[in-house]
């Protein structure tokens, strides 16, 4: 169901932003397809979506109260990269803040990759990419 947005992301991206808007993007991971079509139960559920909410609106609320400004999206995705990419432009930003999960499996890793470095290969050298740990 996805880990809580730590305070350190929260304190890097006020960092980074520079008095600027700061926007706080989750992926609500869906789970491939069946016979090449979407299947219902590889489909986020309403709580791992409220969830996800409720992470982006404390996330939200740590940003505003260190006097920033915020706007926050929860998106399902099976391609995480490229919805944060895709995000980023839409907004322009120059600074993208990838929380890492410390606890992921080795294996896990290999399947998936580093999304980290997914989305800078995909956002070029213009946006600076930051992996952080709760």
């Amino acid at each position: 169901m996805g880990d809580p947005i730590p305070p350190t992301a929260v304190r890097a991206a006020l960092a980074r932003s520079g008095g600027g808007p700061v926007a706080v993007v989750t992926i609500a991971r869906i789970y491939g397809s069946s016979m090449g079509l979407p299947n219902p139960g590889l489909m986020p559920t309403r709580k791992e979506i409220e969830v996800q909410k409720g992470q982006v609106d404390r996330a939200l609320r740590l940003i505003e109260k260190g006097g920033g400004q915020a706007w926050g999206q929860v998106a399902a995705s099976r391609k995480p990269a490229k919805t944060v990419t895709q995000a980023a432009k839409a907004r322009g930003v120059r600074h993208v803040i990838v929380v890492r999960t410390p606890h992921t499996k080795r294996w896990r890793e290999v399947v998936e990759g580093d999304i980290a470095k997914d989305i800078a290969r995909k956002l070029g050298s213009e946006v600076n990419v930051e992996g952080v740990s709760p």
